[in-house]
């Protein structure tokens, strides 16, 4: 018996564990993502990098749209700054 409650209270204590955070994005992939993107200007893209190095969630947003809509959704980003 002390043995099932061991059992459930190890369990238990797993369930109750944060869940593992995403792994952040390197800046080279960050910059081989913009360099993907055609005909993004120089300046764009640097800001647009800038931009992306500190906020993963963005990066991932970004990651999560159609490639033909990454374009328009970062300028419109950049340009919100």
């Amino acid at each position: 018996m002390l043995g099932e409650i061991n059992k459930s209270l190890q369990a238990s204590l797993k369930a109750a564990e944060p869940p593992q955070a995403p792994k952040d994005t390197s800046p080279e992939e960050i910059f081989e993502v913009l360099r993907e993107i055609p005909r993004l200007a120089h300046a764009d893209r640097l800001q647009a990098y800038s931009m992306l190095i500190r906020d993963e969630r963005r990066f991932r947003s970004l990651m999560a749209l159609p490639e033909n809509m990454r374009k328009e959704w970062l300028l419109m980003e950049i340009g919100g700054i």
